[in-house]
């Protein structure tokens, strides 16, 4: 039963030794997306403007305001 505690602990200090170096290489690919997100920004920011105010405006808006005022006035 001794020997078990005693052997579980230095498993454990190899395998904080291995994180470490991990830490380290993920900067280096860091660096690369950055100009990937830039092309990425851009997509969504053009195709979320177009279908909003497509569906707000003919939805909302001109079923609402416009045909029950124009028909009540004239």
């Amino acid at each position: 039963m001794q020997p078990h505690p005693q052997q579980a602990k230095p498993q454990l200090q190899p395998l904080q030794t291995h994180p470490q170096p991990q830490v380290q290489t993920p900067p280096q690919p860091q660096t690369q997306p950055q100009p990937q997100p830039q092309p990425q920004l851009i997509l969504p920011q053009l195709l979320h403007p177009h279908p909003h105010p497509l569906l707000h405006q003919p939805q909302p808006i001109k079923p609402l305001q416009p045909p029950p005022q124009p028909q009540t006035q004239p």
